[in-house]
């Protein structure tokens, strides 16, 4: 909400600041997201698996090893992407 609302009001701002602030925003929106998609995966691949057995037992198991390492590696990225933009000045206050 708040990169919408950013992008939305930005135009009274105009300026590197206000460019960096979103692109800050969006990358971070990103990170979340993937994070977001790692952590329901496996829940969606047992719906998957019980409603017609489509997985094997190899093939779940070669998905969960690479959605826990996406996940960790998603964590990490995350956390970098949170606090570079903690860090970041709001555009719209004044020097």
């Amino acid at each position: 909400m708040l990169r919408y609302a950013a992008e939305f009001f930005g135009s009274l701002w105009p300026g590197q600041s206000m460019k960096r602030y979103v692109a800050a925003l969006k990358d971070l929106q990103q990170a979340l997201g993937t994070l977001h998609d790692t952590a329901v995966a496996p829940a969606l691949s047992a719906r998957l698996k019980a409603a017609d057995g489509a997985m094997d037992a190899l093939g779940k198991s070669l998905m969960e090893d690479w959605l826990a390492k996406d996940q960790r590696s998603s964590r990490k990225d995350a956390a970098d992407l949170w606090d570079r933009f903690a860090k970041r000045k709001r555009f719209w206050k004044s020097a």
